[in-house]
């Protein structure tokens, strides 16, 4: 705890020194508001904590995640101060009225990481220059915008190259504008305050999309950052309103795991804008969980400053550990006997320690196949080194809770052993650093450092195919003299501890 006060202090200095040396609209802001800025960035970089893209500032130099924050938010607010005024010229000499002058398709949708991932998200975030009281603003947008369906309708039937128009810097058509004032019909959010659309005879968002996309507006058009119209009806402002037509959207062939250009996927979005309504309507349509973003955030991490989705998303995980378990039971890669499929008196195969067998007649009728793979996935298994702090604490997963394990004297290991590990990716003690491995009964427990070889192999296999990207399951030898040895090529299905 001292050490996290310190570093906050430190952090404090750092946020100062800073804003003391930015003469923009920016650096006169946080000056303004030092605590408020503190917090917002301390979140921010809590959330990209771990993923080798941000670090703590501790020392006495400020961090390099924290520069490319600042210079971020300052190019995304010199872009959106630009588009205002290129805006406001184009309206002014009515260049705006020549179709041959308009942007039409996505865009560039590149994918982005790290600083270029910050300046898009601070430009799509604090909504660019969007709004209604924007002079480059056509009629065309605001009339999708309050849902005034025969107003669209005559639009796009005397223009029809309206349906694809991109307008502002964030690159909405009109599918879009009406998304963003169908978010507002229902909302109490103070934020959609300035955008609010009130109900009125004649106003229906619904039948205004779905007529867009009768019209051959793509379903999976994409924004200046690369979101999807689902990712707009699901994500932080979504409502009951905008979930119907994110229904309808899937219906028409929308990919509920499609990624953004930071490669975040509708349910990153939902639980990073902490909409449980959001994140519920997409647990119940199984949505794909073991992913990562470009800068390698799951979706745990996702859910990292609000501790009921993250309770939301262990039920999930565990839940879904159960079903993993019961597939492979039934496929034969779970506590099976690998000849009769029997699930009775099973012992593992003493070479590899993967393979079940009932007995040793399946296992001696086995093995003139089993053989040369039993010998390739013993070559599998290298020596991995933990380190110990004295004490640790932990995620328990599977019981929706913290706990702090402390190593005993008692609890050393010796002799020839084998077992299951779990790996985790850690969120709560992140100063240690690396990855956390642990048998059940905890007489295995330490960190991998990541200068150690078969760190980078663990990330990607728990990544991958883990649960929820945060935490995998090895199988693991202990053997004086030769120490630990983890098989981390090959990923065992979830256990429910």
């Amino acid at each position: 705890m001292a050490s996290n006060a310190k570093n906050s202090e430190a952090f404090m200095k750092h946020v100062m020194e800073a804003a003391a040396g930015m003469s923009s609209e920016l650096g006169q802001r946080m000056q303004s508001d030092p605590e408020g800025w503190r917090n917002q960035v301390l979140g921010m970089m809590e959330h990209m904590k771990g993923t080798g893209a941000v670090a703590y500032p501790g020392g006495p130099t400020l961090s390099q995640g924290f520069e490319d924050m600042i210079s971020a938010q300052a190019i995304s607010d010199e872009m959106v101060q630009k588009a205002l005024k290129d805006g406001f010229m184009q309206a002014l000499t009515g260049a705006l009225r020549n179709p041959d002058r308009w942007s039409y398709g996505d865009g560039e949708q590149t994918p982005v990481r790290r600083k270029e991932a910050m300046v898009v998200q601070h430009v799509w975030g604090r909504g660019g220059d969007y709004s209604l009281d924007n002079p480059a603003l056509s009629d065309w947008a605001r009339d999708c915008h309050l849902g005034e369906f025969a107003k669209v309708k005559a639009h796009l039937d005397n223009e029809p190259k309206l349906l694809d128009r991109r307008e502002t810097l964030l690159r909405l058509n009109g599918l879009f504008h009406v998304i963003y004032g169908m978010r507002t019909v229902d909302s109490k959010d103070s934020r959609m305050a300035s955008m609010k659309v009130e109900k009125k005879e004649g106003r229906d968002h619904l039948a205004c999309a779905k007529f867009l996309i009768e019209r051959g507006t793509p379903v999976d058009c994409r924004d200046m950052a690369g979101h999807t119209p689902f990712h707009h009806c699901t994500g932080m402002f979504g409502t009951k309103l905008t979930l119907k037509l994110a229904d309808y959207l899937l219906d028409k062939g929308a990919d509920i795991n499609a990624r953004n250009r930071n490669g975040d996927t509708p349910l990153m979005v939902a639980l990073s804008g902490n909409n449980e309504l959001c994140v519920d309507f997409l647990l119940e349509r199984d949505p794909e969980t073991n992913v990562t973003n470009y800068d390698g955030n799951s979706l745990v991490q996702s859910a990292l400053n609000f501790p009921d989705l993250q309770r939301k998303m262990w039920a999930y995980a565990s839940k879904k550990s159960e079903l993993e378990r019961s597939k492979a039971k039934a496929t034969g890669k779970y506590r099976t006997c690998a000849v009769c499929s029997k699930s009775n008196g099973l012992k593992r195969c003493t070479g590899c320690f993967l393979v079940w067998y009932c007995g040793s007649k399946c296992q001696k009728d086995d093995w003139k196949g089993h053989k040369a793979n039993c010998k390739a996935t013993q070559a599998e298994y290298v020596p991995v080194v933990l380190r110990q702090h004295g004490h640790s604490q932990i995620y328990n997963w599977t019981a929706n809770s913290e706990v702090t394990v402390t190593p005993k004297s008692e609890q050393k290991i010796s002799g020839k052993h084998h077992f299951i590990v779990k790996v985790g990716i850690a969120h709560v003690n992140a100063d240690e650093g690396g990855l956390t491995l642990y048998n059940k009964e905890k007489t295995v427990y330490g960190q991998l450092a990541p200068k150690d070889d078969v760190y980078l192999e663990l990330v990607r296999a728990v990544k991958k195919d883990g649960v929820m990207g945060v935490k995998g399951f090895f199988y693991a030898i202990w053997e004086d003299g030769k120490g630990l040895r983890v098989n981390a090529k090959r990923i065992q299905p979830p256990e429910s501890w």
